[in-house]
């Protein structure tokens, strides 16, 4: 005998995790790299559409190593919507928001992770890494005990990706204008540059050289002024330098020989392409002059002229020259 049917009492069966789409928009986020890029004090909005109505879920749930997120609400628990800031002083971080699975449908399904696009977030005021000196063709890392020749330049870097459009300096006249000022007498004027300074380095623009128009003057004390401030130099995505800086005790020129011997004149060469000078048989010697900044290893002397060598410069031996009494060198480049 064929059987009859038999059911029991109803049941369901709910075994699908929720999931969301999770998305952002800035509301004053730069646009960076190809990313959105968020720094200190802009605000960006995020969504969340679940496929099911979901429980325990806050912003808790969401990671948040370089952001904060506030005002997460929904009406149904099904489209939550919230706003995120930059935490403070984050250096030029690239990362995303994500979900993380501690959150649960209502029948207790745990919650699959989902993440949003890409972005940058940088929220630390830029700084001055390291000031150099350049000759044009050898660039030092810091200031301290070299000589820099009169015609010289000054090389300022920072410690990230700055806005080449806010690093500017006084090329019209000796007027202390621009965010990067070189003086001699405490900024009551300023070195006229030959143009804006271009950037370089590690992403393109950490980096800013500053070639004077004119010769500098010798024996002479030159300082360093950074601005700060919404008037001031400004990185990648708009932060203000919080702090101007103020370079000190400064740098200083070559010295200027004097060039009328009064009996036997003797040179002395050395590091960074110091040279030293005596027109009284070594009784009493020049302070430091420098025409270049490689370091020079022997110097000689014949025939009226003096000639010194040094390290290699510009993918060359360095062979200097002097025919008035080591008063000024003249550079002889193509010796390997």
């Amino acid at each position: 005998n064929p059987g009859l049917s038999a059911t029991t009492s109803s049941f369901e069966v709910e075994t699908l995790k929720p999931s969301a789409s999770f998305t952002f928009s800035d509301t004053t986020g730069t646009p960076y790299g190809g990313y959105v890029g968020l720094k200190s004090g802009d605000n960006a909005t995020v969504s969340l559409v679940f496929n099911e109505k979901v429980v325990n879920f806050s912003s808790a749930d969401i990671s948040n190593s370089y952001v904060d997120i506030s005002n997460l609400t929904s009406s149904d628990n099904i489209t939550w919507n919230g706003s995120f800031t930059p935490k403070d002083n984050i250096n030029h971080q690239i990362t995303r928001l994500q979900t993380y699975t501690s959150y649960n449908d209502i029948k207790g399904n745990s919650g699959l992770t989902a993440y949003t696009n890409y972005f940058y977030v940088d929220s630390r005021p830029p700084t001055v890494s390291t000031l150099g000196l350049t000759d044009g063709v050898i660039n030092t890392t810091t200031y301290t005990d070299y000589c820099l020749p009169v015609t010289g330049g000054i090389r300022v870097t920072f410690d990230y990706i700055m806005g080449p459009n806010y690093i500017t300096t006084s090329t019209s006249d000796t007027n202390c204008a621009g965010t990067i000022l070189v003086s001699s007498d405490n900024f009551s004027s300023c070195v006229r540059m030959s143009s804006e300074p271009g950037g370089s380095g590690s992403g393109s623009n950490t980096i800013f050289t500053l070639n004077p128009l004119n010769n500098l003057a010798y024996d002479t004390t030159y300082k360093v002024r950074v601005k700060a401030g919404s008037s001031g130099v400004k990185d990648s995505l708009g932060n203000n330098m919080s702090i101007q800086y103020n370079q000190l005790p400064g740098f200083k020129t070559s010295s200027y020989p004097s060039s009328s011997p009064t009996s036997g004149v003797f040179v002395g060469v050395g590091e960074k392409g110091k040279t030293v000078r005596s027109i009284d048989d070594g009784s009493s010697w020049d302070n430091e002059s420098c025409q270049i900044m490689t370091d020079l290893n022997g110097v000689t002397y014949g025939n009226n002229t003096f000639v010194a060598v040094g390290d290699r410069r510009n993918g060359y031996g360095t062979v200097l020259r002097s025919i008035d009494n080591a008063s000024s060198f003249s550079e002889v480049s193509g010796y390997t």
